[in-house]
């Protein structure tokens, strides 16, 4: 649990450039789909239901996002298997 407390730490100090990016007040319901798409170079663009809420400047926040499903300190070895499909 250490491992992930501490990736989730390296996540949010790159989280307040998601809301540079247009990103605050973009309100989840149950059901939604996110779709995040990295661009290298560029950021990451956000989709919402179809719809384009935004784009994260710069390469941080997807490597801080995919680093905590599937980095060095996932929650469970589990986890990091099942989203990697094996």
């Amino acid at each position: 649990m250490k491992r992930f407390l501490i990736t989730l730490i390296a996540l949010a100090l790159v989280v307040p450039t998601a809301w540079a990016g247009g990103l605050a007040g973009v309100k989840m319901d149950d059901g939604d789909v996110v779709e995040m798409t990295l661009v290298p170079g560029k950021g990451t663009t956000v989709v919402v239901n179809g719809a384009t809420k935004g784009t994260i400047e710069g390469d941080d926040f997807a490597e801080a996002l995919v680093n905590v499903w599937v980095g060095a300190s996932p929650p469970t070895d589990e986890f990091k298997k099942g989203v990697l499909g094996g």
